[in-house]
């Protein structure tokens, strides 16, 4: 009886890993420095740091991005009544204010997906 069912729960996994293996992420996501946006001038930086996402898809919407665990700041106001929209090879370059960007959090029209740098 046990090994049927360990049986089944390891089908199962493996299951899970070859559809994994075909899903590929909506969108391309990197922490970026920019020494030459207007930003720096307006905030008086010397570089700004952005977060550049690329939509993969033809419709992506972004309703929130948690930095750090929401311990970073984001530049920019989004959610589900004011999502930020993107078409296939569109890039959305919000600035944020960490000082050390380890993880991104993206809750998007196609699920929650996390980035780590």
């Amino acid at each position: 009886m046990f090994k049927k069912i360990l049986k089944g729960v390891l089908i199962v996994f493996v299951l899970l890993f070859v559809i994994g293996l075909f899903i590929d992420d909506p969108m391309e996501v990197e922490s970026i420095t920019d020494f030459n946006s207007p930003e720096v001038n307006i905030l008086g930086i010397g570089a700004s740091k952005k977060l550049k996402i690329t939509s993969k898809i033809d419709e992506l919407e972004i309703y929130e991005i948690k930095l750090n665990k929401g311990n970073c700041k984001l530049h920019y106001v989004l959610s589900k009544s004011n999502p930020k929209k993107l078409k296939y090879g569109q890039s959305f370059s919000p600035i944020h204010f960490c000082e050390n960007l380890k993880q991104a959090e993206i809750k998007t029209n196609e699920g929650d997906f996390t980035y780590s740098f």
